[in-house]
């Protein structure tokens, strides 16, 4: 092993060689690129995973709301005829306009109509 490392070409100060296996060594300078670039894709997705989690929970958040508007100004029935109305996921966009609204509608009915509307235009 003595006589295959000091067959092995130098490499710049601060870097070292790596054994992979008894027949593999590597640089440190060749290794730190792949290992960056591993580090900085990581971060990347972590970023991205965070940005939609955030998204989902603001909008999980802002249909909760809603739905606790509704029942404060129209009753369960009407909180629940909306969420129905609203599925699974609506958009922000379609939060804020059915924020609007709950506070422009004086009965349940317009605001229901309006909601149906919109369910159905998506």
């Amino acid at each position: 092993v003595s006589e295959t490392l000091s067959a092995l070409p130098s490499v710049p100060p601060g870097n070292t060689w790596i054994m992979i296996s008894p027949l593999v060594m590597v640089s440190t300078t060749l290794a730190k690129p792949s290992v960056e670039q591993g580090v900085a894709q990581g971060i990347e997705q972590g970023v991205a995973q965070g940005i939609e989690q955030g998204r989902t929970l603001a909008q999980e958040e802002g249909a909760a709301r809603l739905h606790r508007q509704a029942e404060l100004k129209f009753g369960e029935a009407v909180a629940e005829r909306l969420a129905e109305s609203l599925g699974g996921k609506p958009t922000t966009s379609d939060l804020d306009r059915v924020g609007a609204w709950l506070i422009e509608c004086e009965t349940s009915a317009e605001l229901l109509s309006r909601v149906e509307a919109l369910a159905e235009s998506s």
